[in-house]
This record gives C-alpha cells, sequence and structure tokens, in this order.
C-alpha cells in the first residue's frame, strides 16, 4: 500500500533525479580548471538518488509503516536556525568572501547543531572546549576545501 510516507520518498528520488540530469546539462565553464561546472552538483544529486533509492527499498519492506519519532521543539528550532544561518551564508559570502563566510558558517552550525541535537535527556551546555573543538572543525574544513578548490582543480575561490 503506498502511504503519505513512501509519496514522500517517490517525490524526493524524483527531484533528485531531476538535479543529477540538470547538472549534468551545465555549459562548460571557462576556467583554467580541469572540471565543469556540473561535476560536484552532478556527484551530489547522484548520491541523492542512491540514497533515496536504497531509503525507499527500506520503506517499502517495511510497508512504509517506520516508527515515528517525533521532532522536539529544540531539534525544530535548531534546524530553522541551520536554515537562517545557510541564507546568510549565500548573502556573506559575496562581501566576505569564501574562507571567513564558510569559517562563521561552519563554526556557527557546529554551536547550533551541538546545542540542539542531544542523544540524551541532558541539557547541553558551551563550554570553552566545546567552542574550539568547533572552531578548529571549522577552520580545518574551510582551510582544506579552500586548498582542494584553488589548488588542486585550479578554481579561484577569493
Amino acid at each position: 500500500m503506498i502511504n503519505g510516507r513512501i509519496l514522500f520518498n517517490l517525490t524526493l528520488l524524483i527531484c533528485s533525479a531531476q538535479g543529477f540530469v540538470l547538472a549534468r546539462d551545465l555549459p562548460p565553464a571557462f576556467s583554467p580548471g580541469q572540471i565543469g561546472p556540473g561535476l560536484f552538483p552532478t556527484i551530489v544529486a547522484g548520491l541523492g538518488v542512491l540514497a533515496m533509492i536504497a531509503i525507499l527499498i527500506g520503506d517499502l519492506r517495511n510497508g512504509g509503516n517506520a516508527p515515528s519519532s517525533p521532532i522536539g521543539r529544540r531539534a525544530g528550532l535548531g534546524a530553522i536556525a541551520i536554515v537562517g544561518l545557510l541564507i546568510g551564508y549565500i548573502f556573506l559570502i559575496a562581501l566576505l568572501g569564501f574562507r571567513i563566510s564558510t569559517a562563521l558558517f561552519l563554526f556557527l552550525g557546529i554551536t547550533v547543531c551541538s546545542l540542539t541535537t542531544a542523544t540524551d535527556q541532558t541539557e547541553r551546555s558551551l563550554t570553552p572546549k566545546s567552542f574550539g573543538i568547533a572552531a578548529l572543525t571549522a577552520t580545518v574544513i574551510t582551510l582544506v576545501t579552500y586548498s582542494i578548490f584553488t589548488y588542486g582543480f585550479g578554481l579561484n575561490l577569493a
């Protein structure tokens, strides 16, 4: 029997497949790098298609009756905060550049996630150590990503 969960999974599968096709049709870029602008969107959309197929198969085996776990208030606020951070990141990347805006986005995203996604029922608190770990993680990911794109692919991420 097809229920709302399976229809939702089918919708996401179709959207992922459409993203895959559209990403492959992006025109070539005129940059010194050897890769085109559609490579990474194609990879991400392809992984999305594979993930949705796996999830759909699992739901069909269960008859679409997966146990529901409602999102708590804190997790819901965390998801809204991440969307807000992503929108802010899109606007700030032109003003501050890739490195600063990416490090700031990752630092704040890690902090929000650590506050809102507790695996136990205890309250999470921010300590200087957790801020340090978030800052170090954001810095390392930003510098590694910047180095891969700038020196590995020859793309300018000013």
